[in-house]
């Protein structure tokens, strides 16, 4: 394996530690792709001072686009408005969703809901004394003895479902129906930053962040034609104020129409929309560039797509809610399982 010398400029010099170690960790995951280590400098000097010279993959395991935690492959959802962990979706036992009753959250009625990456905490879209908020806690509040409470995010107009980064950053987009949305995160030490953000006139339907915090899924609808498309970003810190800024929209050219969600997965993007000559939404899966699309192999049109549960993990397996809110996934095999009486009306979520 050779080792590859990576020169940054001065704007690299200016970024915080934080920010410093999410560059080196983008970088050295993608040289590692062609085997090569990786040694970074700004002016002469390491990117990282206090790391070796030389960065192994190992030091960035909390920013790897393809975390392998077993965690990320538990299904999540909501049923009733109330939190749920899915179960038995590939281990031969009977699928079923599983009250989070030991959890804060399972108090109040989500409209969304979203799990960590490592899955020991959750956030919803719910109303706590007449306000409309974000809230979170742990999903076992009586682990190791302790009964954190809820915690509390202030909201306005419409919110779209939160996602969580590796760093259990929680980023969060409130005025999603207004011309001017709002894009939030709030840090693992409970900071709530706001994102510089310039949607272009368009308004926001759904926001998936990859697990290094960097990269940025969404779903966008055009206010003039009402047709959603596919779109990714990136976070960057401004040169000038220093704060994160949205940046780098692009939109990925696919032919589909009535789009309705799309998520990131271990080979791609998946997105739900309706190809041309078809009359059903179907699962498509697309290069992060938005090349190679293609019908996900196994799919079916048996049922319509319209929602997307997935994540990078390699154990992740996809799974879509129908238009009459019951979840379909699809086993290694390739074939494809539905709902029992006991997993119907489920919102599907994943870590992420």
């Amino acid at each position: 394996m050779g080792t590859a010398t990576v020169t940054l400029n001065d704007a690299a010099g200016q970024l915080r530690d934080t920010e410093r170690r999410a560059l080196a960790a983008q970088i050295v995951y993608t040289l590692n792709q062609i085997s090569l280590r990786v040694q970074i400098t700004v002016n002469g000097a390491p990117l990282l001072p206090e790391s070796p010279e030389v960065l192994p993959i190992s030091l960035f395991t909390e920013f790897d686009p393809a975390p392998s935690t077993g965690q990320m492959a538990n299904l999540y959802g909501l049923q009733g408005g109330k939190v749920q962990r899915i179960e038995g979706l590939d281990d031969g036992a009977e699928n079923a969703a599983r009250p989070l009753t030991t959890s804060p959250l399972y108090q109040h009625h989500a409209e969304s809901f979203a799990v960590s990456l490592r899955a020991d905490s959750g956030a919803i879209v719910t109303t706590i004394g007449g306000e409309r908020v974000v809230a979170y806690a742990k999903l076992d509040s009586e682990e190791n003895g302790k009964n954190e409470p809820i915690k509390q995010i202030e909201t306005q107009g419409k919110v779209l479902r939160p996602s969580y980064d590796f760093s259990d950053n929680l980023w969060i987009l409130d005025r999603a129906d207004s011309a001017s949305p709002r894009l939030r995160v709030r840090t693992k030490d409970g900071t709530v930053e706001q994102v510089d953000a310039d949607f272009r006139g368009q308004r926001p339907q759904a926001i998936r962040m990859a697990p290094d915090g960097v990269r940025v899924l969404l779903v966008m609808k055009a206010v003039k034609s009402g047709q959603n498309s596919v779109q990714t970003a990136s976070i960057q810190t401004d040169d000038e104020s220093k704060k994160l800024k949205l940046a780098q929209l692009r939109n990925l050219e696919v032919p589909l129409t009535a789009i309705t969600d799309a998520a990131w997965s271990k080979k791609g993007i998946l997105v739900a929309g309706v190809a041309v000559g078809n009359n059903s939404s179907a699962p498509w899966l697309v290069n992060p560039d938005g090349s190679s699309l293609q019908l996900l192999p196994g799919a079916t049109a048996e049922f319509p797509i319209k929602t997307i549960a997935s994540n990078p993990n390699v154990d992740t397996l996809p799974v879509f809610g129908d238009t009459d809110n019951h979840i379909h996934w699809q086993s290694r095999d390739l074939t494809w399982t539905s709902p029992n009486d006991t997993t119907r009306e489920i919102t599907p979520t994943y870590p992420g």
